[in-house]
C-alpha cells in the first residue's frame, strides 16, 4: 500500500467530504487545507485563526417584519427552509394585521442571503416592503422554527 502525503491528503479528505456531504468547496479552502496537512507532516503547529476576524463571519442578529401577500402563500415554510439552508437561528411567525415577523442569527453574509430571499418570497407570494433592523445577537436559539 502505497502513503498518501498530508498535503494531498488533506485534498483528498476535503473533496471526499464534497461528494459525500454535498458541501460546497473552495479552491482558496483546499489549498488552505493541504498547506496545514503539510505543515503537519512536518510537524510544524500554527493558530488557524485569523488575525482579523472577517466581517462577513461575524455573528449578526436581523429583525424584520415582511409586508404584502405574505400569509397564507407558504411564506414561514420558505423562510424556515431557507433560514435552516443557511443555518441560521431564529424563528419566523405570522402577525394578525397580515404580515410577517421574523428574528435570525448567524454569519452577516448569511443573514444578507436570507434578507435577499424573504425579499422575494416564495412562488404565489407578493412582497411590499422589508422593514429590518439590527439587534445585539443572543445566543438564545438552536435552530431555526415556525412559531404559531
Amino acid at each position: 500500500m502505497r502513503r498518501v502525503s498530508g498535503a494531498v491528503s488533506g485534498v483528498l479528505g476535503a473533496a471526499i467530504g464534497l461528494v459525500l456531504f454535498g458541501g460546497a468547496l473552495s479552491i482558496a479552502q483546499t489549498e488552505k487545507d493541504a498547506a496545514a496537512g503539510a505543515e503537519k507532516e512536518k510537524g510544524v503547529v500554527t493558530n488557524a485563526a485569523p488575525a482579523v476576524a472577517d466581517a462577513t463571519n461575524a455573528v449578526k442578529r436581523v429583525h424584520a417584519f415582511v409586508s404584502g401577500k405574505v400569509q397564507g402563500v407558504g411564506f414561514r415554510a420558505f423562510t424556515n427552509t431557507s433560514a435552516n439552508a443557511l443555518k441560521l437561528r431564529g424563528w419566523v411567525k405570522n402577525l394578525k394585521d397580515g404580515r410577517v415577523e421574523l428574528v435570525a442569527e448567524g454569519p452577516a453574509a448569511d443573514l444578507e442571503k436570507l434578507v435577499a430571499a424573504v425579499s422575494k418570497g416564495p412562488p404565489g407570494a407578493r412582497v411590499d416592503k422589508v422593514e429590518q433592523k439590527e439587534e445585539p445577537p443572543t445566543g438564545e436559539f438552536k435552530g431555526f422554527r415556525i412559531e404559531n
